[in-house]
This record gives C-alpha cells, structure tokens and sequence, in this order.
C-alpha cells in the first residue's frame, strides 16, 4: 500500500514537473511573437491608447517580464505610463 501511494506520488510529481516543463517551452517560443501583438491589440482595442512594448517574454521563475513598455493616449498624444521594466506572476 505504502509502495502504490510513492509511485503514484513519483509519477504525478513527474506528469506536473513535464507540464510546467511543456508550458515554459510553449511560452518561451509564442510570447515574444504573437502573445506580445494580442496583448498590444487587446489594450488598444479596449482603451484609447497606443501601446508599446520593447520586450516581452517568459521566465520560469519570475513569471511575464515586460521591457520598456510606454502607453500614450491615443487622444491627445501624451505618455500615460512608462515602465523600464515589470514582472507579473500567476500563482
């Protein structure tokens, strides 16, 4: 009984370690190219702003890492936001 439940706990811990391992390449590969350009479309889209966003890309540990992203009023042409560098996480 004891030996069932290790190997279940060894093949799950090795399934999520190959998920997360699956999804880092996903996003390591699609954000920096179409993920940054929906992100960019949806804000602009929903807002009247012009977004831009030098670097977007992901890493394991710190989560989205975004670089010089500056966000003017599609308006009046004026900086809203100015950001040299921003990290999100999702737990």
């Amino acid at each position: 009984m004891t030996r069932a439940i290790a190997i279940a706990g060894a093949v799950l811990a090795a399934a999520l370690l190959a998920a997360s391992i699956a999804l880092w390449a996903f996003l390591q590969s699609w954000l920096p190219v179409q993920g940054k350009a929906r992100l960019i479309d949806a804000l602009e889209h929903q807002f009247p702003v012009d977004v831009s966003i030098t670097s977007l890309r992901y890493d394991f540990f710190k989560g989205f890492v975004f670089q010089d992203v500056e966000v003017r009023d599609g308006l009046r042409d004026t900086v809203q936001a100015r950001l040299p560098y921003g990290q999100v996480q999702v737990a």
